[in-house]
């Protein structure tokens, strides 16, 4: 906020995104490891499992799914949390730029030519659930 009036803060959004990347990545990448360890042993953790991660078997979709979308909440919530005002606006910006770097990343990577349920659910929720962040954050104001 800029000589005490309430205004829209790019940092708060930039923080809220950064908050979402990191904890989608590092809850995601536990997931892998245990999975992994799980699965094919504690040898193959260092080796397949950090190079290729989408080989771990499809049975974990839902999860990462989840921790996607928590990611995304938490994120929303600390941008709004960080912002101080306009908690809903900042936390669906924050939505805004996660959807539009999920559909980066999809059509980014190497993967299937045609989008899964699962994708088009996450795409479609993410907005809903950066909403449920802001709400929260406007609650504990």
């Amino acid at each position: 906020m800029r000589g005490g009036a309430e205004s829209y803060s790019f940092r708060a959004v930039a923080l809220g995104f950064a908050v979402d990347v990191a904890l989608t990545t590092a809850l995601g990448l536990g997931l892998v490891l245990a999975v992994s360890a799980v699965l094919v042993g504690a040898p193959a953790v260092l080796g397949r499992a950090l190079i290729a991660p989408y080989q771990v078997a499809r049975t974990i979709e839902i999860p990462f799914f989840l921790i996607g979308l928590f990611g995304t909440a938490m994120g929303a919530y600390a941008a709004a949390r960080v912002a101080g005002c306009f908690c809903v606006l900042h936390a669906l910006s924050v939505g805004l730029v996660s959807t539009a770097f999920s559909i980066a990343l999809m059509f980014g990577l190497p993967s299937p030519a045609v989008l899964t349920v699962g994708d088009w659910a996450s795409l479609l929720l993410l907005m809903p659930f950066a909403l449920i962040g802001g709400y929260i954050a406007k609650c504990r104001a």
